[in-house]
Parts: C-alpha cells; sequence; structure tokens
C-alpha cells in the first residue's frame, strides 16, 4: 500500500520537523514520527477512514528528533479517486499547550480534593440562583462523612442538605445566605 502527503503545512515542517520531500514520497514516514503508544490507533483511524470514507478524526502524539513530544489534533476527510486511490483534504493542529494546560488543572484539582478531603471542615461552592435555588456545584467529602449525604447528591439535590439543618435555625441559615449574596461578605454563621 503507497501512502504520499504531497503537500505540508508549516506546522508538519517547521513545528513537527517532517522532510517535506521524504513524506512526499513515503507517507509512512509520518507513522513513524508518532509516539509508539499512539501508532495503533492512528493506523486503525486511518483504515477505518478509508474502508468506510468518514471523517478521521484523531488526537495523537508525535516525537520530535529532539526528544520533545508534540500533541497534535488532526481532522480530514477521504476522497476517493476515479482510480480507487484515497487522499485526505484536512487540518492538523497542535494542542500541546492545551494538553498541559489540561494536565496542570487535573493535577490542581486532585491537589485541592486531597486538602478538601482532609480538613476537619467542608469545602463546597454554594450558588444562589435568581429563582431563589440553592446548588452545590462542588463539595468535599465533609457533607459524607458528617451528613451521610454523598457529593452527588448534594451537587444534584441541595435539599438533601438543607434537611440537616435544625428547624430552629433554617430561618438564620436562610437569613444569612441572602445577605451574604446581596453584600457579598463572609458567610459566617453557628
Amino acid at each position: 500500500l503507497h501512502a504520499a502527503l504531497p503537500i505540508l503545512s508549516a506546522y508538519a515542517t517547521e513545528t513537527l520537523k517532517l522532510s517535506a520531500p521524504k513524506v512526499a514520497e513515503d507517507g509512512w514516514a509520518l507513522l513513524d514520527s508518532l509516539h509508539p503508544d499512539d501508532r495503533g490507533a492512528f493506523s486503525a483511524a486511518l483504515e477505518r477512514s478509508a474502508r468506510t470514507l468518514t471523517t478521521m478524526d484523531i488526537e495523537y502524539r508525535v516525537v520530535l528528533e529532539s526528544g520533545e513530544i508534540r500533541w497534535s489534533h488532526s481532522v480530514s476527510q477521504p476522497v476517493q479517486r476515479a482510480d480507487g486511490s484515497i487522499f485526505w483534504q484536512g487540518v492538523a493542529l497542535d494542542i500541546t499547550e492545551q494538553k498541559r494546560t489540561a494536565e496542570k488543572l487535573r493535577e490542581s484539582q486532585g491537589l485541592l480534593t486531597g486538602i478538601a478531603a482532609n480538613i476537619p471542615g467542608g469545602a463546597f461552592r454554594r450558588v444562589l440562583h435568581p429563582d431563589g435555588r440553592i446548588t452545590y456545584p462542588h463539595s468535599s467529602a465533609y457533607f459524607a462523612r458528617e451528613f451521610g449525604i454523598s457529593q452527588e447528591a448534594i451537587e444534584s439535590d441541595a435539599r438533601s442538605f438543607l434537611k440537616q439543618i435544625h428547624p430552629a435555625d433554617i430561618e438564620n441559615w436562610w437569613m444569612a445566605v441572602r445577605r451574604t449574596a446581596k453584600t457579598l461578605e463572609r458567610f459566617d454563621i453557628k
């Protein structure tokens, strides 16, 4: 099976350091530059796209000659010629910085989750909506530990937490919520 990449963008030649003459003659040279763990998925996606003539949409890593790893996101549409050969036209985007940012975010979230799980109290984000509803889009394990309410339960329906507030205290709690929403002062109630 012959493969060729007769047209390469500056991204392919300058960022990925692919040799235009080399891949113009032998498109499989591109596969050689892929991270070994991504070659199988790339080949499978390419074969599936060729067989079904459907869009190939894939993220993969390219290992530069320097050893640096860059992430690419390629989207291409196959076109079958009259002679039966197939060519793809599409784009490849460098998504390395997005991948690095996402990894840093995952690390930060893991760190914050670990800290929140080990403090004696709870950490949460409470939202008072204009219609008066309260939601907790984030909550720590404190609610499960202290009140027996799972994080999923409190994050999907705040009433599971509000039912835990003693009836004699609920009015003061609501007043404190409304006051802090209006003044943006710290919520502090015992």
